[in-house]
């Protein structure tokens, strides 16, 4: 099954924004730390429509259903008070009891299969390279362990190193 993809709104009522955006960064770090297979959660404010713009992936309709079910249903009823939600747009596979569950939430949720498109992802580019095995190594070499990288910049700073060494090819080692 693939990727789902949710993009939505909920717009402030008056003198309410700062709370919603506290309410959201609490959605946020639940959703970090109780999720993993939601692969991706971004916030956008527009101050000028008193609005939260959010986008959400998941890995599947599993995912989506264990967010909807748990995250969402535990802060919905403070983001009800605090400000109007729509419209939501599910793309992807959304299996058809969770596409029921958010229309009856009257969230103005609709829903889009996936037709084409394309990613370009320099990180899957360079993994292919053959120099990938060359650019871990020196990368572990200079670390006792995984635990010697802070945990929120790990994944950022192995990016860097596979970058940086697959681009400069007079550090590899030949």
């Amino acid at each position: 099954m693939k990727e789902i993809t949710v993009f939505y709104k909920w717009t402030a009522k008056p003198g309410k924004l700062d709370e919603l955006k506290a309410v959201y960064k609490d959605v946020y770090k639940a959703m970090e730390e109780n999720e993993p297979d939601s692969l991706k959660m971004e916030c956008y404010f527009d101050d000028e429509q008193n609005a939260i713009i959010v986008h959400d992936v998941f890995k599947n309709g599993e995912a989506l259903g264990f967010h909807l079910m748990g995250t969402a249903a535990q802060h919905f009823p403070q983001l009800a008070e605090i400000a109007m939600p729509g419209p939501f747009f599910f793309c992807g596979d959304v299996p058809e009891n969770l596409k029921q569950a958010a229309i009856g939430m009257n969230m103005g949720a609709e829903f889009s299969a996936h037709a084409f498109g394309f990613e370009r992802n320099l990180f899957v580019e360079i993994w292919k390279s053959p120099r990938i095995k060359a650019v871990l190594q020196i990368f572990f070499n200079k670390r006792k362990s995984l635990e010697d990288i802070p945990k929120a910049f790990s994944y950022d700073l192995i990016h860097f190193y596979i970058l940086f060494y697959t681009l400069d090819s007079n550090i590899l080692p030949q």
